[in-house]
């Protein structure tokens, strides 16, 4: 399958609140009307009031209580994501490979900017957004978000700390000031990610225990409950290791949530049908079978007797079937009688019957997947160290998402949080599996390392070593170009580079 490259350098910086408008105006061609704003220049406004006379008797005078997720600065996080960006893409072929003709794309910059660029040329074309958000663990967050409010800000206004500034409440970091920043960090991101989605898309988001029962009402609200579809539990480690804790439990799981754009229209691929059990040792001419169930699993089925035909023994039980299919299957050589009184009678399911190839998949991703220690050992193997990123996700959790929901050739596959680049190594590694040409979008903050400290310093040291910046940004970009070259040849492993930049260039 052959495609175009998107061209995101160019397109329309048209606000999404502009767009509400239109479709209001659409509805209610007299509620808009164009007002002069304090510098001057023209602006559309809603007419409210008119919206309420037209629909008399149907708008409520107060919001009704309802059952939703808030905390303070919300609303403005929402308007994050209606606010215009003067972000521009610039191409940056030099730090690029096969930038003329690569489906994909390795974007540098903040991902709030980059998802409000994406969408002119994006929207409704991204199959699976895979995101691993910064996990809550009381620290500051780089995406800070301070056009949101400063921490200073936030403290003052809901009255954890004096007019001087000494504190007001024992605890701050309990007082729901990192929930809050973590949920306005999220939101506008989620309200873009969701445009980008097809309707059959979905998006999957890792996290752990401290927030993932927000961050399911957060995504119920942007997604819609109904839109929820499987809460996958994935193990990070076989065991407990070192000192015990003082609560004598461990945790060993982390989540990957997985939201649908429209659930009627999406499925997941499936997992391969267990042949292994397939026999056809009586050489019955309608092939290979395999013994199954036949007594029903509800109390609700009618009791009754089954006689094996050969031996005259009666089998008493509630079935499955009703006494007229049963009979029917007797007739059939369907039904398998066991050799003493203690068994009970089975029915033959044949292959060829079946017709779906694939099973469900199961919510609990066991150790087969690999857990942090394999996130590290894939960048080991990729990069030469694996002291370079804490707690990664393994390449093997993400292709397996990948390889179940980008399932057509030239799906894309998005990750605006891409650390270490694992997604785009996942997609690589999942495309050379099974031979289905995906294309992907990565989105990654340059955020600096310092050398000087232990949790930046293998990082910063490798970015010295490449002659690079030292980026979090370098380390993807390195390692993406490194997995490319392991690859098979006839699959698209380049990527260009643009990089967000409030200068204007030539398209």
């Amino acid at each position: 399958m052959t495609t175009t490259p998107h061209n995101p350098t160019s397109g329309t910086k048209l606000g999404h609140a502009d767009e509400r408008i239109a479709k209001l105006a659409e509805l209610f061609p007299g509620c808009i009307s164009t007002t002069t704003d304090e510098l001057g220049g023209q602006r559309q406004t809603v007419n409210l009031q008119h919206i309420r006379e037209l629909l008399a008797g149907f708008v409520a005078d107060e919001a009704p209580e309802r059952y939703h997720l808030d905390w303070p600065g919300k609303r403005a996080s929402l308007r994050l994501a209606d606010k215009p960006t003067a972000a521009t893409f610039r191409k940056c072929p030099d730090e690029s490979v096969n930038h003329d003709t690569t489906n994909n794309l390795f974007i540098e910059g903040d991902n709030l900017d980059a998802l409000k660029l994406l969408i002119p040329t994006h929207r409704d074309a991204v199959k699976l957004i895979y995101i691993d958000p910064p996990y809550n663990t009381g620290r500051d967050f780089v995406y800070s978000d301070t056009r949101v409010e400063s921490q200073a800000d936030y403290l003052a206004r809901t009255q954890q700390v004096s007019e001087t500034g000494e504190p007001l409440v024992t605890n701050p970091e309990s007082a729901g000031r990192f929930h809050a920043q973590w949920l306005s960090l999220l939101l506008p991101r989620l309200v873009l990610a969701r445009k980008l989605l097809r309707h059959d898309g979905a998006i999957a988001v890792s996290v752990d225990d401290n927030e993932v029962g927000r961050l399911t009402c957060l995504l119920d609200e942007v997604f819609g409950k109904d839109n929820r579809i499987v809460d996958f539990v994935w193990e990070t480690k076989a065991g407990a290791k070192g000192v015990p804790p003082k609560k004598m439990v461990t945790q060993n799981h982390e989540y990957v949530l997985v939201y649908a754009r429209d659930a009627s229209a999406f499925r997941f691929k499936g997992r391969p049908r267990d042949l292994s059990a397939f026999a056809n040792p009586d050489n019955d001419p309608r092939g290979p079978w395999k013994k199954d169930n036949m007594k029903s699993t509800v109390t609700t089925g009618k009791e009754f007797s089954i006689t094996d035909p050969a031996t005259d023994r009666s089998f008493r039980a509630r079935w499955a079937f009703n006494e007229d299919s049963v009979a029917q299957m007797i007739k059939e050589g369907r039904v398998i009688f066991p050799d003493t009184d203690t068994g009970w009678p089975m029915q033959k399911s044949y292959l060829n019957e079946y017709q779906n190839k694939t099973i469900p998949l199961l919510s609990l991703l066991g150790s087969g997947f690999g857990g942090t220690a394999a996130g590290a050992k894939d960048i080991a193997a990729t990069l030469g160290s694996r002291d370079l990123f804490s707690y990664p996700k393994p390449v093997k959790l993400l292709a397996y998402l990948v390889s179940q929901i980008a399932t057509e050739p030239g799906d894309l596959v998005m990750d605006f949080f891409a650390g270490s680049g694992t997604l785009g190594e996942a997609v690589m590694n999942a495309s050379a599996e099974d031979q289905i040409a995906r294309r992907f979008v990565l989105v990654q903050l340059p955020e600096p390392l310092d050398i000087n400290k232990p949790i930046h310093a293998a990082a910063a040291k490798f970015c010295d070593e490449l002659g690079k910046p030292r980026t979090i940004a370098e380390i993807a970009k390195e390692r993406i170009r490194r997995a490319g070259e392991s690859v098979a040849p006839n699959l698209d492993t380049g990527f260009r580079v643009l990089k967000l930049t409030e200068e204007t260039q030539d398209q």
